[in-house]
């Protein structure tokens, strides 16, 4: 499997993994409040040469791309926190690429902010979430164990619904979080977001 590239994953210019014309092509994305989320930051738009970057990573294996994306990512986090928490990727998922995006962008994270992670979740839906229908997304669940960081920055890699990450702080919160904010390196154009952001989003602590 190849792990190294020398082009732009974008135009294919010669480049570590995302130029620098591709980096300022980049749209950015806003993530409307996210019900039980203290903040929410995203790199760009899951659109143009922002799709094109994220889905060399997730579906090529273009691994080179990530560090740019999650220094420019650390470089908006404003607040202090407790520890870094990746989102659960589903185990079909994680198998069948062979890696955990969120895992690696929260690793990747906690060197550069000098956070500690943790994985306080796990993951107790039935299915990955893409390419799921809209309804279906709302319905993922998450466990969380008895004792979680106070303060913690939810780390995923593309946000559609909000969903996942309103599952995850609800969860969090019901365990002992005082706060939770997330980033993602993208999001899906805004028309997603409507109605109240992921009401439907199930929820179970222990």
């Amino acid at each position: 499997m190849r792990l190294f590239h020398s082009s732009c994953a974008s135009c294919g210019a010669t480049a570590n993994g995302i130029c620098s014309t591709c980096v300022d092509a980049l749209e950015p994305a806003v993530v409307p409040p996210l019900l039980a989320v203290k903040s929410s930051s995203v790199l760009c738009s899951y659109s143009g040469v922002g799709a094109k970057i994220v889905q060399a990573l997730k579906f090529r294996n273009n691994r080179q791309v990530l560090g740019p994306l999650v220094d420019a990512l650390a470089a908006s986090v404003p607040d202090d926190f407790d520890a870094i928490v990746a989102v659960p990727s589903h185990p079909e998922r994680r198998r069948e690429r062979g890696f955990d995006i969120p895992e690696l962008m929260a690793k990747r994270l906690s060197r550069k902010l000098a956070v500690p992670l943790a994985t306080p979740l796990s993951r107790v839906d039935d299915g990955a979430q893409m390419g799921r229908p809209r309804a279906e997304r709302q319905g993922v669940e998450f466990r969380a164990a008895d004792r979680v960081p106070e303060r913690i920055l939810l780390v995923d890699d593309v946000v559609t619904t909000g969903a996942t990450a309103v599952s995850c702080a609800l969860t969090l919160g019901l365990a002992g979080a005082r706060s939770v904010s997330f980033v993602a390196l993208a999001a899906t154009p805004a028309p997603i977001f409507d109605g109240p952001i992921a009401a439907g989003a199930a929820i179970r602590a222990e």
